[in-house]
């Protein structure tokens, strides 16, 4: 379990509490599970709700001294169409609790002996319903600075992480780097037709770190931060964070 605080798109407030669980189906297969809930505080709403569920299984393709493969195939299920409104009028997905399209996920992890490498591809299938312009909002000025979202359609993402563990007594601390590319161009429908988003197929790189407590040899404390330092810039998608901070209580049954 967890909660992730958030600030995103025009000052935005984004709490998620998170349940989840791994369980071993296996030696060498992992089912992870996570449900959580998000509040989203900002200038022209407070909206709240059960966010996408994620449900992903783990595979260890390679094992030996020092050094480990893994591969996870997943899926991000909605849990709603993101047409979230206000007074009426749709809301951008800065205030969605969900991003409104069941993806399908897919990464390889190495680890050899502190340093940590993954790879991961994001392919989310159709568009969602949301509506957003900013003609829908004319006499609200904060409203005219937010992306334009109506009939969303995200592009499919590649990740990679870099991350080196450093050990002292009961603390492991993580220090890294996350590249995102998004490979195709966002599209948003505007009065029946469609339009490709100048700027979207670009990169963000966030720089990270994470701190893990070992309370006992089943249950860790973590906190983790982290930011962006380079953006793209055509962020409709609701997915800006000018920065990210997680805590939450591990626990081994």
């Amino acid at each position: 379990m967890g909660e992730h605080f958030e600030s995103g798109e025009q000052k935005t407030l984004i709490n998620t509490f998170i349940l989840g669980g791994k369980m071993a189906v296996s030696e060498k297969l992992t089912l992870d599970v996570k449900v959580p809930y998000v509040v989203v505080t900002g200038d022209l709403a407070n909206t709240s709700g059960v966010g996408d569920i994620s449900i992903s299984a783990s595979r260890r393709l390679k094992s030996a001294p020092g050094f480990n493969l893994v591969m996870t195939l997943g899926t991000r299920l909605k849990t709603n169409d993101s047409d979230k409104t206000e007074d009426g009028r749709p809301l951008p997905m800065a205030f969605q609790t969900s991003l409104g399209t069941n993806d399908i996920l897919a990464g390889l992890t190495a680890t050899w002996i502190d340093w940590h490498f993954s790879l991961g591809y994001q392919h989310p299938f159709t568009r969602n319903n949301n509506g957003f312009l900013r003609n829908t909002w004319p006499d609200n000025p904060e409203a005219q600075e937010y992306f334009e979202s109506s009939h969303f359609k995200r592009g499919d993402d590649v990740a990679l992480r870099v991350e080196k563990k450093f050990r002292k007594d009961r603390f492991d601390i993580f220090v890294g780097v996350l590249g995102l590319y998004r490979i195709e161009k966002d599209e948003i429908i505007r009065e029946g037709v469609r339009e490709k988003l100048a700027n979207s197929a670009a990169p963000t790189i966030n720089i990270n770190g994470s701190i893990i407590y070992r309370l006992s040899p089943k249950i860790n404390l973590r906190a983790t931060y982290g930011n962006p330092i380079v953006w793209r810039k055509s962020r409709a998608d609701g997915l800006e964070r000018v920065f990210s901070f997680t805590s939450g209580l591990e626990i081994r049954l």
